[in-house]
């Protein structure tokens, strides 16, 4: 009957629907308001403002399941383009379950349509934040005679991780144990069978999610037994300076060492940076290649920061080598040190700072062009990799880039679905004012830079490779500027020089990608076709992969 009402509801009945649903989410029951939302959307599915309601409902009830599919009616209503803020909601609902990859996934491509859409890409350095931050997984006995044991992941794990996280039971077979019992902390519980192969007897290994857990016990004779309850140590990765400076510490660079001078560079390896400074020489001459080397947050402003410089660091090892002062690599420190060049809350430098870094790149280049007429810069708050880490979030001024002289007119060409190493993205700018095409093999440092490359070059495109060419790409790209960029943390040892793909890092995060994480990246770059050397490569090697 209700459904029959709804059906043949004017714009006026939908209005007061709404009044309804609000008035019953002020009294605090949003389950009501779904139940109106839910029952109207089925009467008029076409009506976007039901679904954005119904999303909340369902949102604010921790039904994110539902939440997904209701958001997702977005993208297959036929009612036009998808409203940016969709694209956020969407990604909020998965990441609040830790699906981690398909939250990035969403932002990403948000980001393909919208390049320069702020609260896309905060909230995806957000969640790369929280998926990266290192726990301690503990099991604590709820009682001190037990014959059962419940082995957890050794040391500090990725959070990102705890949701296939590799556990294992030891349990006499007299107990007759059938299945392991996991309590969430929002009142769940599950139960997953043990392997009946042995009979519950010896030790059994099993991958589980440990997100949320709270209590975990045995199935013994058909009678839970609670055992253990789970306890999460955070390992904290920030570095507390002066005036509300935040640095990363407890990193697997070992930065604090790094810039105290008690880590350096082994013999061997300052032998393999020579060597490979040899190597990469020619091809930088041949293809009018820059080094640039991003310096590390302390040695920039190292009046904030709590430890003393060592006398000598790896940075200094580094340029002491015949082979970094032959190919006369940049590394810009006295000119960040600038005011605004690097936020207080974040490890990398700022748009503005990677702008200055370009400065010197196109000197180098012999590229005449006043990019202060080009370029304006704005303050904006943002978190940062280091903000986000706190609860609640540190916020600070980032200063970045705020407008074009010629307009936004790149184009996000081809994605490959990989945030990290083995990244590939193009871009074309048929506006651009520097026609030629810049080829990047370099790291994290590079996404702020990169909405100045987009719009300064014709073509661009950026490998997450940091500092480590892959010779058959050069020769296929044959760029007119190259760019290999690293940063200071990453300098303990050599950066490598591959030959193929077949080599590089994208081969080998398609060789490590379990069946979920191959179907996505299939599915990621066949949303937008391309017929390139990376998108073939990548649906060989996925295929194949499946196939075995």
């Amino acid at each position: 009957m209700l459904l029959e009402t709804l059906a043949g509801m004017s714009e006026l009945d939908l209005v007061s629907l709404h009044e309804s649903a609000n008035e019953r989410k002020m009294r605090g029951d949003q389950s009501g308001a779904r139940d109106i939302y839910r029952a109207a959307l089925q009467a008029q599915p076409q009506d976007r403002d039901i679904r954005v309601g119904l999303a909340e409902a369902l949102m604010a009830l921790e039904e994110l399941e539902d939440a997904v599919l209701c958001w997702k009616g977005y993208f297959d209503d036929g009612m036009g383009p998808v409203p940016i803020g969709v694209h956020i909601r969407l990604a909020t609902a998965y990441q609040r379950q830790h699906l981690y990859g398909e939250a990035e996934l969403v932002l990403e491509n948000c980001l393909r349509l919208h390049p320069s859409y702020r609260p896309a890409s905060e909230l995806l350095e957000r969640i790369r934040s929280e998926r990266s931050a290192l726990y301690a997984v503990k099991a604590i006995a709820l009682t001190v005679d037990q014959t059962a044991r419940l082995l957890l992941p050794e040391g500090y794990v990725k959070f990102g991780s705890l949701g296939e996280a590799a556990v294992s039971i030891e349990a006499p077979a007299d107990m007759k144990v059938s299945h392991l019992l996991i309590r969430r902390r929002n009142g769940r519980e599950e139960q997953i069978m043990l392997s009946p192969t042995s009979g519950g007897e010896g030790r059994q290994e099993l991958t589980v999610n440990l997100y949320g857990a709270e209590t975990v016990g045995l199935l013994v004779a058909q009678q839970p037994l609670w055992l253990w309850t789970i306890g999460f140590e955070k390992l904290e990765q920030v570095v507390m300076g002066a005036e509300g400076w935040l640095f990363l510490g407890n990193d697997s660079n070992r930065s604090i060492e790094l810039y105290r001078g008690t880590l350096l560079a082994s013999d061997a390896d300052l032998q393999g940076w020579d060597r490979y400074f040899a190597q990469v020489g020619p091809l930088m001459q041949r293809h009018n290649g820059v080094m640039l080397i991003a310096p590390a947050k302390e040695k920039v402003v190292p009046q904030f920061y709590p430890h003393e410089r060592g006398a000598k660091t790896l940075m200094d090892q580094i340029q002491a080598l015949e082979g970094y002062r032959a190919v006369d690599a940049l590394y810009p420190l006295e000119l960040l040190r600038t005011p605004d060049a690097y936020p207080k809350v974040d490890t990398h430098w700022t748009e503005y700072g990677a702008f200055l870094a370009l400065k010197l790149c196109l000197e180098r280049w012999g590229i005449d062009i006043d990019l202060d007429a080009i370029f304006t810069f704005g303050d904006f708050q943002s978190a940062g990799d280091l903000g986000s880490k706190f609860t609640p979030q540190i916020m600070g001024n980032r200063r970045q880039m705020q407008g074009v002289a010629h307009g936004q007119s790149a184009t996000f060409d081809f994605y490959n679905g990989i945030d990290t190493a083995g990244s590939v993205q193009t871009f074309s700018n048929r506006h651009a004012p520097v026609p030629g095409k810049l080829l990047i093999f370099g790291d994290s440092f590079i996404t702020a830079l990169m909405p100045m490359a987009r719009n300064l070059f014709g073509q661009v495109v950026r490998h997450y490779s940091p500092a480590a060419p892959i010779l058959s790409v050069v020769e296929d790209e044959q760029p007119d500027f190259l760019l290999l960029q690293s940063n200071e943390r990453f300098l303990l040892r050599p950066a490598g020089i591959y030959a193929t793909l077949e080599d590089s890092p994208l081969a080998h995060k398609l060789a490590v990608s379990d069946a979920a994480e191959r179907d996505r990246l299939l599915r990621t770059i066949n949303s937008k076709p391309a017929d390139n050397i990376y998108s073939r490569f990548m649906r060989t090697r996925l295929k194949s992969e499946n196939v075995r």
